[in-house]
């Protein structure tokens, strides 16, 4: 069939037993060299425009591409090369209806199982997913870098001013290849992807591109050259809209980016701590406490991290508001570190000023689920009450109510029994933090009887 060595009136049957003989092969022989060779001819027949077999080719290909075994194999450029050119050409005979459904297909709360399998919805589906999990493989990064061909013709892809499902593969493609610094500084310092990000996020709906767009930048802000940089180009204003998102993966991308811009970069703190909210979001408000006369970042954040959310669709994502508590874990820490050079006492005060400030943190160390975010959240808590401003926002909260101590007593109550059965002869970190937080209020929590938190650290240490 590739060498049209077959006669017009046999191409029919010869489909047919392609298609039957390819759903007929066992997993072992689906992931043979055979096999591999077998999908780089249906490929290439796909993209001949024989149009009265077309779809029966995509058919075929699917069936190849969704084995995981496979597609580790399926790096190389002439065959990842015409898997992308098969999802560009199918995707450019849909109507705008079929962009419309394909990119609810592709949101990470439905099961493409589910799909029609006769529908453009799931070959478009199936086509992204599979382009997504080949560029995981660590052959994939092995093999390709910002200035190979392919990567060029994805960038292309993303660059485009036509937003269709495609944009959604690019950015989970480049996203997987921007795993080092070297490859995320040269995607912002030279090739500017993060300007063309941020417009996609402030612009578009579909919570399948926000959600991939978003990951993608997180990915840039992971080397600390960048974050200045996008925090400049309006990359915390854009999260504070998408935190206002239905969709809760989105939400908590939004929260998780905020956090790694907060990490370690004072000009990005110093415009969350300081600078208004955006004037076109309406500020929540929360119930016991009247509305900023003007509102932050920081209260947004705040405010954002108490709403209820819907359930996420993975186990291995985290909600907004545990990301939005360790963002303001990060900026506690950075303004603690001793060798800052910023004067960073006005901040400080400033934040504590900030309704509801103890609530995300609290809420992060009261949760069980996440036990890594439990401890950030006691180590924010020991931040804060370093201050007496601080520890009064604690003394405060701990009027409303008293949980907090009973919680970190039943929490550091079991790591004393763990370390005690490990014969460990030191504090873990976690009892570090505590003995922090307690002393914290002891010295500056004025307000709060001594002998409370003197009950509870002798509870804790013994």
């Amino acid at each position: 069939m590739v060498s049209n060595k077959i006669p017009p009136g046999g191409v029919d049957y010869a489909v047919d037993i392609l298609t039957w003989t390819s759903t007929a092969l066992s997993p072992s022989e689906i992931r043979d060299a055979s096999s591999l060779k077998t999908l780089n001819h249906i490929l290439n027949l796909a993209l001949s425009y024989d149009e009265e077999h077309y779809h029966d080719y995509v058919a075929i290909c699917l069936h190849y591409l969704q084995d995981a075994e496979l597609q580790t194999k399926a790096t190389k450029p002439e065959v990842l090369g015409r898997v992308f050119d098969l999802l560009l050409d199918y995707e450019c005979r849909l109507q705008p209806e079929e962009f419309q459904e394909a990119f609810r297909a592709l949101n990470s709360h439905i099961d493409p199982s589910r799909l029609d399998p006769g529908g453009h919805d799931f070959v478009v589906t199936q086509l992204v997913n599979s382009l997504a999990a080949i560029s995981a493989t660590d052959d994939f990064i092995k093999l390709y870098n910002p200035r190979s061909p392919l990567i060029k013709k994805v960038k292309s892809r993303l660059l485009s001013l036509a937003v269709t499902p495609s944009t959604v593969c690019a950015c989970v493609i480049l996203g997987n290849i921007a795993v080092s610094n070297e490859v995320s500084i040269d995607m912002v310092e030279d090739m500017s992807l993060h300007v063309t990000l941020i417009g996609i996020l402030s612009a578009r709906k579909e919570a399948a591109l926000l959600y991939a767009a978003a990951g993608f930048i997180r990915h840039l802000a992971f080397p600390e050259e960048n974050r200045r940089v996008l925090g400049e180009a309006g990359l915390t204003e854009t999260c504070c809209h998408l935190l206002l998102s239905q969709d809760p993966a989105v939400r908590g991308e939004a929260a998780a980016i905020l956090c790694k811009l907060a990490t370690d970069n004072f000009e990005n703190i110093e415009q969350i701590v300081y600078e208004s909210m955006p004037e076109d979001i309406t500020p929540a408000e929360l119930p016991g406490a009247a509305l900023p006369v003007r509102p932050t970042i920081l209260y947004h954040m705040i405010t954002q991290s108490q709403l209820p959310t819907a359930p996420l669709p993975s186990s291995s994502m985290k909600p907004a508001a545990i990301e939005l508590g360790r963002a303001i874990v990060a900026i506690l820490r950075y303004l603690h570190r001793s060798d800052t050079p910023h004067d960073v006492e006005p901040m400080l005060r400033h934040m504590y000023q900030t309704p509801f400030i103890t609530k995300p943190l609290t809420q992060l160390f009261q949760q069980r689920f996440y036990a890594e975010a439990r401890s950030e959240g006691l180590l924010g808590l020991g931040l804060i009450v370093q201050s007496h401003e601080g520890a009064m926002c604690i003394v405060n909260a701990l009027k409303d109510d008293g949980s907090l101590l009973d919680s970190l007593e039943e929490f550091l109550t079991g790591k004393k029994k763990e370390v005690q059965s490990q014969n460990a002869t030191h504090f873990t970190r976690d009892q570090q933090n505590a003995l922090m937080f307690l002393h914290g209020l002891s010295q500056n929590g004025v307000s709060l009887q001594s002998s409370t938190v003197y009950f509870h650290s002798l509870i804790i240490f013994g």
